[in-house]
């Protein structure tokens, strides 16, 4: 009986060394993404999207783009081009919503001409949503920060060079 019991403890005790490492893992990733900047207020917003039922037939598009691109598996664009005020970000930011609500966006970020902070934030921020959704991700984009922690607080070339292409 006391033998089973020290058994016992020793699988206890070996399962919680495991655990243990999984967290200080989990909240080493965690740390080292606190050192990004983050963008603030960028993603999508319920208060920026298109009214019910207007703007189908271009949000239609967009959706019929999406799934083209999906098929084929080639990287492309869309470019959504309109005079100043023809609702172009209302457009995008319910594009945004719609894709979130699938499980199917990456990330989303809006630039603003009334945060000038923002801009520089671009990738980095990028890269905190991605690596919020894809381990993977996480693990490699930690990876290459801990050995540039530089990296971290870099410019947005810099940015784009290590936190991004490196994964494309």
């Amino acid at each position: 009986l006391v033998g089973n019991i020290a058994q016992n403890v020793a699988k206890v005790e070996e399962g919680m060394l495991g655990v243990r490492h999984d967290v200080e893992h989990v909240s080493k990733n965690i740390s080292i993404f606190t050192l990004l900047p983050y963008a603030q207020g960028a993603s999508w917003a319920p208060a920026n999207m298109c009214q019910a039922d207007t703007r189908q037939p271009i949000l239609n598009e967009i959706m019929d783009w999406i799934g083209k691109f999906q098929a084929s598996g080639s990287a492309q664009v869309f470019c959504l081009t309109g005079v100043p005020g023809a609702g172009k970000t209302t457009i995008a930011h319910s594009a945004a919503k719609f894709f979130a609500e699938i499980n199917q966006l990456g990330s989303a970020f809006f630039f603003s001409r009334d945060d000038a902070e923002r801009a520089p934030k671009l990738f980095s921020t990028m890269a905190c949503d991605l690596a919020s959704k894809f381990p993977q991700y996480r693990a490699s984009l930690s990876q290459a920060i801990e050995e540039d922690i530089g990296l971290a607080s870099a410019g947005l070339i810099r940015h784009f060079h290590g936190l991004t292409l490196p994964f494309c």
